[in-house]
């Protein structure tokens, strides 16, 4: 097990530098930086694929950490995952732009019947005429 000082680097910018072991798992490191990275953050893989949150614990910094002693961090801040619902069942789960009007989502996820209605949080009925004002 080998220490080292890790720079985390967001968007080209050095946001955090620890000393972490290399057999570390990517949650701990996650938990040392936590002031810094967010949970729409995540680490990419050596060749630059996200490693999703829920997968930190299977990934060591050895893993990701380059020659550089460098672990690259992605933000995907305007990307939400939303649930599809009908009658209270989840029929699909999908991952949108936070811009991408309701209409899209209609043009998107091919099973949502006509007759089905969008409802705000606080539970608002959205008619289908103003489905595009939605975002």
């Amino acid at each position: 097990m080998s220490r080292v000082v890790v720079r985390f680097i967001l968007n080209g910018q050095c946001v955090a530098t620890k000393p972490l072991n290399s057999q570390d798992k990517l949650k701990t490191a996650r938990e040392k930086i936590k002031e810094k990275m967010s949970d729409s953050q995540h680490f990419l893989t050596k060749d630059g694929d996200i490693i999703d949150k829920n997968d930190e614990e299977c990934f060591t910094v050895g893993d990701v950490i380059d020659e550089k002693r460098v672990i690259n961090i992605k933000g995907i801040e305007d990307k939400k995952e939303v649930r599809i619902k009908i009658n209270d069942k989840i029929i699909t789960t999908i991952e949108m732009d936070t811009k991408t009007p309701l209409s899209d989502v209609r043009k998107i996820v091919q099973n949502i019947p006509d007759s089905a209605y969008f409802y705000t949080l606080d539970n608002d009925k959205i008619e289908r005429n103003t489905e595009e004002e939605f975002i």
